[in-house]
């Protein structure tokens, strides 16, 4: 295909998005930076086994709540004025920190204490939606959520004691659900509740030796629930393409 061929179907391709986000008779169509703010409430199990007298089916739970905020960008579109699709980015800040401390793991003179960080997170993702009267969008969603977590562990076994501390970037799924109102062509409010489930997060007290005196699992996981303002950038130019 010749280069102008290809300019051509280019400039055509382009010209037919145009004229679906030109379409500013929904005020959901285009592209929007939202404020988020809320609560979250943090709970992790806790699977710890140690390295000499493993108490079987042990577990504890990490439990904390907190604020959490964060910022989001979407792009979205209401097919005929009604089928919404959007893709979404999201950001979250929360300084949410839930500790433990357990007398008992094995035997009374034993003791863990653990304490549970969440720190950044941000995602990507999409959410589907129905416009109803042109000015209210309820909406799901789900999104891939990289969240960092940083652990400080401490454990007394048989006499021995041993800390260490790990921060990781543990990769997630969040699933979504809420809804947002039209005030005009360019400000929308709303609220969405969320719930994360992230993957396996280990790590090991060492011996002085270098062999494991014990091993830690966690399994992180968070609900949150938030009121949104969102702002349409493109309203500042008139129209995302134009």
């Amino acid at each position: 295909m010749s280069k102008k061929k290809i300019i051509t179907a280019a400039a055509v391709s382009l010209g037919m998005l145009e004229s679906a986000f030109a379409d500013s008779t929904n005020c959901f169509n285009g592209l929007f930076v939202t404020g988020v703010l809320g609560g979250a409430v943090q709970d992790t199990k806790l699977i710890p086994n140690y390295n000499v007298n493993t108490s079987s089916g042990y577990r504890l739970h990490l439990s904390n709540s907190g604020i959490s905020e964060g910022v989001d960008v979407s792009l979205g579109y209401a097919f005929s004025g009604t089928y919404y699709v959007a893709a979404i980015a999201k950001t979250n800040w929360s300084d949410i920190s839930s500790s433990i401390l357990d007398g008992n793991p094995v035997q009374s003179t034993n003791s863990i204490s653990v304490n549970l960080k969440r720190g950044f997170s941000w995602g990507v993702g999409g959410k589907i939606g129905y416009v109803m009267g042109g000015k209210f969008l309820p909406y799901v969603g789900v999104a891939y959520i990289n969240t960092k977590w940083k652990s400080q562990a401490n454990v007394l076994l048989n006499g021995t004691n041993r800390s260490n501390s790990k921060s990781k970037d543990l990769d997630g799924v969040g699933i979504f659900v809420g809804s947002e109102y039209c005030l005009n062509k360019a400000l929308t409010v709303g609220a969405y509740a969320q719930y994360n489930q992230y993957s396996k997060f280990n790590y090991t007290l060492p011996n002085a030796n270098g062999t494991t005196f014990a091993k830690l699992s966690f399994k992180p996981k968070d609900y949150s629930a938030f009121v949104t303002v969102s702002y349409k950038l493109d309203s500042l130019w008139g129209g995302i393409f134009k």
